[in-house]
């Protein structure tokens, strides 16, 4: 029996807690939020927003785990070896195998909701075991709808009524903190999000680019967007009055407003009770690995029509 008191979630990969921000962000109660995570950095920035989150460490301990039965369970986990931009070892990768321990949790408390998360770029196969081994199909859907970035995903779930979100047409300028980057802090594009779950920083890209030149926008082999586009598999040119363009790297506030977090969510985490900046390297990666909240929160609404 599911109690609108609140939902009892239990979050395997939580990361910095995008589905606990979800939840809040549809309107659904949470009564008690487990959380598996083992990166410190993510951790730490969940811990500075949800203090009350019961954590559990590893999720490859979850036999040991004492927890209540839960009403929901979500997660995305690794997909290194599943993108087709990864090593092609699919399921049976190192990482990407952390798989089957969602399946295993979800057999094992047979909660009245599941949702788990992965990219959309991977082999058929490997789509078509998950959905064997969860019982459904996916839906796919790109994040340009509601944020300004492209970022394709399998969303499998068992919560009824599933849709595509409302297109919104929000674009980089929408978002950017500045239309340009002074001379003397332009840098060229690293940051993507087109090869993995993280923000790659391209070293060799930096160093065959110069901080001026022309409009190209398909510079080094690399997809580089103008600031009316949508971004993330690339890069950004911004606008200058003579003509060129000024390459710098997206902000980490950009970043998360890409992935529709709150401004300055990941600048700061708990550490053992002390509060200390997060380094841009680390937000990055988070925010890579993170969720589109205005995705999961759409999708996760529907619970609020199917409870009993």
């Amino acid at each position: 029996m599911l109690r609108w008191d609140g939902l009892t979630v239990l979050s395997l990969f939580d990361g910095i807690s995008c589905g606990m921000v979800a939840l809040q962000r549809a309107g659904i109660p949470v009564k008690r939020y487990y959380a598996s995570e083992i990166d410190k950095y993510a951790e730490a920035v969940s811990r500075k927003h949800y203090p009350y989150i019961i954590r559990l460490g590893d999720v490859q301990n979850w036999r040991s785990w004492e927890i209540a039965q839960p009403d929901l369970v979500i997660g995305g986990s690794p997909c290194q070896n599943l993108s087709l931009a990864g090593d092609g070892t699919g399921l049976e990768g190192e990482k990407s195998k952390l798989f089957m321990v969602f399946a295993n949790v979800i057999s094992h408390y047979r909660p009245k909701f599941f949702f788990f998360k992965n990219v959309a770029n991977m082999k058929n196969a490997d789509a078509e075991q998950i959905s064997r081994i969860l019982g459904v199909q996916p839906l796919r859907i790109c994040s340009s709808l509601v944020s300004a970035q492209q970022r394709r995903r399998y969303y499998w779930s068992n919560i009824p009524g599933l849709t595509q979100p409302e297109k919104r047409n929000i674009f980089l300028q929408d978002i950017l903190e500045s239309g340009y980057a002074p001379r003397s802090t332009a840098r060229c594009l690293t940051a993507t999000y087109g090869r993995g779950v993280t923000f790659e920083r391209s070293i060799k890209y930096r160093q065959r680019t110069q901080i001026l030149e022309p409009v190209d926008k398909n510079h080094g082999g690399g997809k580089v967007y103008h600031i009316k586009d949508r971004t993330l598999d690339g890069g950004l040119f911004c606008d200058v009055p003579d003509g060129y363009y000024i390459a710098r790297n997206l902000l980490p506030i950009e970043c998360e407003r890409l992935q529709t977090l709150p401004d300055n969510y990941t600048q700061y985490g708990n550490f053992d009770g002390k509060t200390k900046e997060i380094s841009k390297t680390q937000r990055y990666k988070m925010l890579g690995n993170g969720w589109t909240v205005d995705v999961i929160a759409h999708l996760l609404k529907n619970i609020r029509g199917n409870h009993v």
